[in-house]
């Protein structure tokens, strides 16, 4: 499973990408010594593609676009094993949701399609998906009036289409 060797072009390293981050999120690339822990210890590295230490050591050298264009950064299961176990308190976690964030803010074409579906569907109706019926082993459906479960209450939908609309996704969201 060994990646295949990168050449770095040096000159599109951003130098100040790894202290916005900092300076934004709180978390510090620059104090990971590459122990490995966060990777050994990822519920979504075992069975993704996620190395969250070469993510953190890619911050810390400032390959912004390799990092925003990943699409490592969407397979985070957040388990938190990363934050609570980092021996020098980096927060890869954090830097995640902040890539994540800066991806959509940015158009990345790497955002997964489930996210925006999702997105879309939290604009429309104000759920990540609509309420479904019932089906038993018999194949009968049952609607939750039938199963007498009590009514679902429904957000603002219109309220939360509003804040989505102020963030990155108003462009993806199309």
């Amino acid at each position: 499973m060994n990646e295949p060797r990168k050449v770095v072009d040096l000159s599109k390293l951003d130098y100040d990408f790894p202290k916005y981050i900092k300076q934004t999120t709180g978390s510090n690339p620059f104090v990971c010594f590459t122990c490995r822990t966060c990777s050994s210890l990822c519920t979504s590295g075992k069975v993704n593609v996620l190395n969250i230490a070469k993510i953190v050591r890619q911050i810390a050298l400032g390959l912004k676009e390799d990092v925003l264009g990943s699409k490592e950064i969407w397979t985070c299961a957040t388990c938190m094993k990363c934050q609570e176990f980092c021996p020098q308190g980096v927060n890869p976690l954090d830097m995640i949701y902040f890539l994540q964030n800066k991806a959509v803010e940015s158009g990345m074409p790497t955002i997964p399609i489930a996210y925006i579906e999702m997105v879309k569907s939290i604009v429309r109706i104000g759920l990540i998906q609509a309420p479904q019926e019932v089906i038993s082993a018999d194949f009968d459906e049952f609607d939750r009036e039938e199963l007498e479960l009590p009514d679902l209450s429904m957000p603002d939908a219109e309220k939360i289409k509003q804040i989505l609309l102020k963030t990155g996704f108003r462009h993806v969201i199309k």
